[in-house]
């Protein structure tokens, strides 16, 4: 076999590997990564932190 043949060979096999991760994650995105992203929907509308964070700053002395 030729350097080319084999070039062509393994950019083919790379390029089906890459599809095949990209459609699995697409088809089934539960199996192919259960622990990506966040464990569930936040709750409230952010009030918390952000109260917390102002009244942090407005008690120090500048």
């Amino acid at each position: 076999m030729s350097l080319k043949n084999i070039n062509t060979v393994l950019a083919t096999a790379g390029a089906l590997f890459i599809l095949y991760i990209g459609v699995s994650y697409v088809l089934t995105p539960e199996t192919s990564a259960p622990n990506f992203g966040l464990p569930g929907w936040p709750s409230g509308d952010g009030e918390a932190s952000w109260s917390s964070r102002t009244s942090a700053t407005s008690s120090q002395d500048w």
